[in-house]
């Protein structure tokens, strides 16, 4: 099943590909009850909306993604490589990855009920607002991160890397005090 055109909108009570390659896809509007893929590549994906209750993919590579409105249910990852990535808001229940690369990463509003990372590398992130219930990082790298506000109301963290550089006075172990 692969869709070369643009499709108006798209609804399926449950989806599996063991294998999936769009050179472009473009939906106004996504809503699938389950989504099970082997693999995923996709050049660039455009989503107006789109909703999931279930979503796991073995491994999933995706150059360019502009997503306007995205919710899960639940997600799990085996592998994820994104070029670039901007979501204009994003609401998961549940999110594990097993690892996850991301080049540049712009989140106007995040919010996540609870996310379990193995391991987590970014070049680049920029977050307008972040809210988290609980997050637990085995190890984190970060080689930049800008944060206009982040609220967590717990975080583990077994590997802290080096904290970044921060402007002015920010004391941030107030912030980290529950840790």
């Amino acid at each position: 099943m692969s869709h070369r055109g643009a499709l108006a909108s798209c609804a399926l009570a449950s989806c599996a590909l063991t294998s999936c390659a769009l050179a472009s896809c473009a939906l106004t509007s996504c809503a699938l009850a389950s989504c099970a893929l082997a693999s995923c590549a996709l050049t660039s994906c455009a989503l107006a909306s789109c909703a999931l209750t279930s979503c796991a993919l073995a491994s999933c590579a995706l150059a360019s993604c502009a997503l306007t409105s995205c919710a899960l249910a639940s997600c799990a990852l085996t592998s994820c490589a994104l070029a670039s990535c901007a979501l204009a808001s994003c609401a998961l229940t549940s999110c594990a990855l097993a690892s996850c690369a991301l080049t540049s990463c712009a989140l106007a509003s995040c919010a996540l009920a609870s996310c379990a990372i193995t391991s987590c590398a970014l070049t680049s992130c920029a977050l307008a607002s972040c809210a988290l219930a609980s997050c637990a990082l085995t190890s984190c790298a970060l080689a930049s991160c800008a944060l206009a506000s982040c609220a967590i109301t717990s975080c583990a963290l077994f590997y802290k890397a080096p904290p970044p550089v921060l402007p002015g006075n920010y004391n941030l172990s107030m912030h980290l005090s529950t840790v």
